[in-house]
């Protein structure tokens, strides 16, 4: 069904080809063909069957054997298995596909089922500016492949950049800029030093040729904006650095990264204990194991803003991680900012957020090891001054009569 719908929607200067692989790979044709011969290859994909292991290594270096360095490829691989025949390991598999792949390629991976190597399909997708989707048992490949294919069958902008004069721009995500396809839009969330007016550079490719966008007097301001921007920010980074760990390891300057970004900004992680999760990123604990087109063979709250324990290897296959796999790809690509699910132990007011701790709301940058907070009774005159020294803190006082919350670097604690 999946590969069908490909095949019915594509366009009269489309060319395609299909790779089937178990012990060994079948290809319709030699080299990619035109659109026209569309009718046979469904032929060819309704004789299909599942058997034998699965040649992962092999059946991508087919694929990519016919891809023309000149024009956009859209590779996607579908497999519902591990490699388990040719080349099984995984490091050596994405090396050979780094090593064959032209620049023309965008790979997309799917994962069907849970008997994937979620690393792997990952890492092959991250590398050649792809997504991984995964399928889970219960749901209908067909309906995600066609919600994706709607996305990227029409390319319009390829090897996007983006350059500021005017303004010092960094850690922009998504990271790095995805292409541009018909009917969509690129959202993108940095940060940056300086203010006033810039200008923005955009370049990519279309149809082989170059093309470049400016736009001029774009206005940065000193302080301010939406406040909305900084959150959807933090949950791409931590989308990006979550994944970094899972696919190289977890080294501790990226943990703590992590946890800082996910106190400051209310956003559950596996490494936060205190945060309760996020409506949809259950960050589950790990569970035993249970290009063509291809098939394969075979939160509660805690005390404290602190760490949690080192989060467990969910391992590269399995429901767990698929699910780690999922919760990631959310973050990295929210466009909308995802509220908490824990309204009444986590608040975020404007650029801080507040955890509920013996009934009292507690400012995430408050560090009880190195401040010590002034104490303020409630409605005091010492109080009101503070209100006064301090308009800003007004909206994170209006949460109650046992608040602490950090002005300028000072911590205060109103009490009864």
């Amino acid at each position: 069904g999946a590969a069908q719908y490909v095949l019915d929607h594509l366009a009269p200067a489309d060319r395609f080809n299909i790779v089937a692989f178990s012990t060994a790979t079948r290809l319709f044709a030699d080299r990619p063909v035109p659109a026209s011969e569309a009718a046979a290859g469904k032929a060819f994909v309704e004789k299909l069957t599942a058997a034998g292991s699965t040649d992962i290594n092999r059946a991508l270096l087919e694929a990519l054997a016919g891809a023309d360095p000149q024009r956009p490829t859209v590779l996607l691989f579908m497999t519902d298995g591990l490699p388990t025949a040719g080349e099984i390991d995984p490091d050596r598999i994405v090396a050979n596909v780094s090593g064959n792949a032209p620049k023309s390629v965008r790979l997309f991976s799917f994962g069907v089922g849970y008997d994937v190597d979620t690393l792997l399909l990952d890492e092959l997708s991250a590398k050649h500016r792809g997504t991984t989707a995964y399928v889970r048992p219960e749901q209908d490949i067909k309906e995600e492949v066609s919600g994706f294919y709607a996305k990227v069958s029409a390319p319009v902008l390829v090897d996007v950049e983006a350059m500021f004069a005017g303004v010092t721009v960094e850690d922009m995500y998504p990271y790095p800029l995805p292409d541009l396809f018909a009917g969509s839009q690129l959202i993108v969330a940095g940060r940056y030093r300086g203010s006033g007016e810039a200008d923005l550079r955009l370049t990519g490719q279309v149809n082989g040729q170059p093309r470049v966008s400016r736009y001029t007097g774009l206005r940065f301001v000193e302080r301010g904006g939406s406040e909305f921007v900084a959150r959807l920010w933090a949950q791409r980074k931590i989308g990006y650095l979550l994944t970094e760990i899972r696919l190289r390891g977890e080294k501790p300057e990226l943990v703590q990264e992590v946890i800082d970004l996910s106190t400051k900004f209310g956003i559950a992680t596996p490494y936060t204990s205190f945060l309760v999760e996020e409506p949809g990123l259950e960050f589950a604990q790990p569970l035993p194991p249970m290009g063509g087109f291809g098939r394969g063979g075979g939160g509660s709250a805690g005390a404290a803003p602190t760490a949690a324990p080192a989060a467990q290897d969910a391992g590269r296959s399995g429901p767990a991680a698929v699910q780690k796999a999922q919760n990631e790809a959310a973050l990295q690509q929210a466009e909308t900012v995802t509220e908490s699910a824990a309204g009444e132990t986590i608040k975020q007011i404007g650029g801080k957020t507040f955890y509920l701790e013996g009934g009292a709301w507690v400012d995430t940058a408050f560090d009880a090891k190195k401040m010590k907070a002034e104490a303020v009774k409630f409605g005091s005159e010492r109080y009101f001054r503070l209100l006064t020294e301090h308009p800003e803190i007004g909206p994170y006082l209006a949460l109650g009569d046992r608040v602490t919350v950090v002005a300028q670097g000072r911590a205060y604690a109103i009490e009864p």
